[in-house]
């Protein structure tokens, strides 16, 4: 009988524990979710790289991975996609690869670490 409170108290502790650990495991599948969301509205966002030229102040080139934008001040935002791919800068073609890849890595780190959770 001396041993059952302490058999009890170690299967409360060990659900505590469980459950603590489910809570962490499901805290960071979360975080993981929400920044992979955001590394994805990143990618889509034209503000890669910005260019003014010093001959005309008033126009401000805004480059993105897809399209390139022509901001007149206080006028108007003209945006055009990119013809080709090899019509970009070299280091927006590796950022264009790289944000591609890291989305498809990203996915199939969550679903995997959605089955491999215990929660």
């Amino acid at each position: 009988m001396s041993s059952f409170p302490f058999c009890l108290s170690f299967v409360v502790g060990a659900t505590m524990a469980w459950s603590f650990r489910g809570k962490a495991q499901l805290g960071g599948l979360l975080l993981s979710l929400l920044g992979w969301v955001c590394s994805c509205v990143t990618t889509v966002l034209p503000r890669w790289k910005t260019l003014s030229l010093e001959l005309n102040e008033m126009e401000t080139w805004i480059i993105g991975l897809w399209e390139v934008c022509v901001d007149q001040e206080e006028v108007t935002t003209v945006c055009k996609a990119f013809e080709s791919f090899s019509s970009l800068p070299l280091e927006l073609q590796a950022s264009r690869i790289l944000m591609v890849a890291s989305h498809g890595l990203g996915l199939l780190g969550l679903l995997l670490s959605g089955f491999g959770a215990q929660c």
